[in-house]
């Protein structure tokens, strides 16, 4: 539920998501698996994706808009 989450936690997850299929992507290039790096990169890319979202989160996750808008 969008009331439960913490803007700081999602940022870092999403931080540690990056570093973490960065890695795999590399690591899938240097010992040549072409279609397992291919997989790893379309996830490197909708976790790209995901962090126009973040200041989404963080704008609908203050205080200020939930005591307003989220019940």
């Amino acid at each position: 539920m969008l009331k439960n989450l913490n803007p700081d936690e999602v940022e870092k997850e999403h931080k540690r998501m990056r570093s973490g299929i960065g890695k795999l992507v590399m690591q899938f290039e240097s010992l040549k698996m072409p279609k397992v790096g291919a997989v790893a990169k379309q996830i490197q890319s909708e976790v790209e994706l995901f962090k126009k979202n973040l200041p989404i989160i963080r704008a609908l996750t203050t205080e200020g808009f939930k005591e307003r808008h989220i019940a």
